[in-house]
């Protein structure tokens, strides 16, 4: 059951080495990527994982073979999963010290502490005749604790915990998502030093592995994702930017144009729509005797209340200045146009009388029936339900 247990193990982690490769090397072509030095000591740290996983494997397919070749090959493979292990502790230690500028003493201190834990690991299982006490390979060729080998582990503890206090003092410079994962990884590492020593098992380096392994990948997707999310963003800021009018939300008129010809195009025999003409009546003398920042406010007032007027499927657009086009769709009949209209001039004399200022608005509204209408000669008509609106005093509309 145990060999069953370990190659089970062994495949599942041998296909997240694969996975992790092409994710690690995919998002290296993605442009928002972090800078490039970020990079290399994100793919150093997944080498090092690779590196254990497959020293690992050595050991568990090479161990018991009765030849000198074995005996040397686990002398060189277990030294080097030591080395490993502590450079793999350091490397990303040094990776979360690099996310800002602040607590460089304290920083520093939390490094030399990492180091020292590996060289004095080092020393421990290198010196003549005192190596056996921490592990040693029988004749046999099997891999053995010995009694002294719990030293390794609080070193390793202690680095691990090194590893923690640096990932804490950065804390604030990750989302709390990266930092869930990292925090998860630091206390894999802790488990599996303890668990390892106390259970015997070799597999579980290889389920630290795996886990620390899958969330540095994930951490990649994350970066990935978040990069995505925030370029795309960014694109819709632009678009938005470039279709509508930033002073009142509006579209603006290159677009709001655009989408009154698509919807005359497509209106069929039976269909009917109002087109839409309007302005403040004399809005330089609102601009002359209120001031700039009045007018403004009025030319995004008048936007409101166009918004409020119109339904999901018409368009309101400031045409420029103080004009404005609005096109109402699905209009049923002259009683419904007049109280939407109503409705909208209330609201702006409301507003009006509420600032003690004179502002109103002169509105020409055509009524478009059945296909083919061109949009030029559509506005033409509306412009000139306008002038004849503010020919009959201003403050009204027209409707035909």
């Amino acid at each position: 059951m145990q060999n069953i247990m370990n190659q089970y193990i062994c495949f599942i982690a041998l296909w997240c080495l694969i996975m992790n490769t092409y994710i690690v090397f995919s998002s290296s072509n993605v442009k928002a990527l972090e800078e490039r030095e970020k990079k290399v000591m994100e793919k150093i740290i997944y080498f090092i994982t690779a590196a254990l996983l497959l020293g690992d494997l050595d050991t568990y397919m090479f161990a018991g073979m009765n030849a000198k070749w074995v005996y040397l090959n686990l002398e060189i493979v277990n030294y080097a999963m030591y080395l490993l292990k502590y450079l793999y502790l350091t490397v990303f230690t040094i990776f979360l010290m690099n996310e800002s500028d602040r607590f460089v003493k304290i920083k520093k201190i939390l490094l030399a502490v990492s180091i020292l834990c590996g060289i004095v690991s080092m020393i421990c299982i290198s010196l003549p005749g005192v190596r056996k006490e921490f592990f040693y390979i029988s004749s046999d060729n099997y891999f053995y604790y010995g009694r002294l080998y719990g030293i390794i582990k609080v070193l390793l503890a202690l680095d691990i915990l090194v590893l923690l206090a640096a990932l804490l003092l950065e804390r604030k410079q990750y989302s709390k998502k990266i930092f869930r994962l990292y925090l998860i990884y630091a206390c894999i590492l802790t488990a599996t030093a303890f668990l390892d020593y106390v259970i015997d098992t070799w597999y579980l380096q290889n389920l630290a592995i795996f886990f620390s392994s899958m969330i540095i990948s994930v951490n990649h997707m994350i970066q990935v994702s978040d990069q995505w999310l925030d370029a795309k963003r960014e694109l819709l800021i632009s678009e938005y930017r470039a279709s509508h009018d930033i002073m009142t939300g509006l579209w603006n008129k290159t677009s709001g144009v655009d989408q009154v010809r698509n919807c005359l195009e497509n209106m069929s025999e039976s269909d009917m729509a109002v087109l839409g003409f309007m302005d403040i009546d004399n809005f330089k003398s609102v601009n002359d005797t209120y001031g700039h920042e009045t007018g403004d406010f009025w030319i995004r007032e008048v936007a409101t209340a166009l918004q409020e007027m119109c339904g999901p499927s018409d368009i309101a657009c400031r045409y420029g200045g103080d004009e404005y086009i609005l096109f109402l769709q699905n209009i049923g009949d002259r009683e419904e146009l007049t109280a939407r209209i109503e409705g909208f001039r209330k609201k702006i004399h409301d507003k009006a009388e509420e600032k003690g200022q004179d502002v109103h608005c002169s509105i020409g509204l055509y009524r478009v029936k059945g296909a083919g209408r061109k949009l030029a000669e559509c506005i033409i008509i509306s412009d000139a339900l306008l002038y004849q609106a503010k020919k009959n005093g201003k403050d009204t509309y027209v409707i035909e």
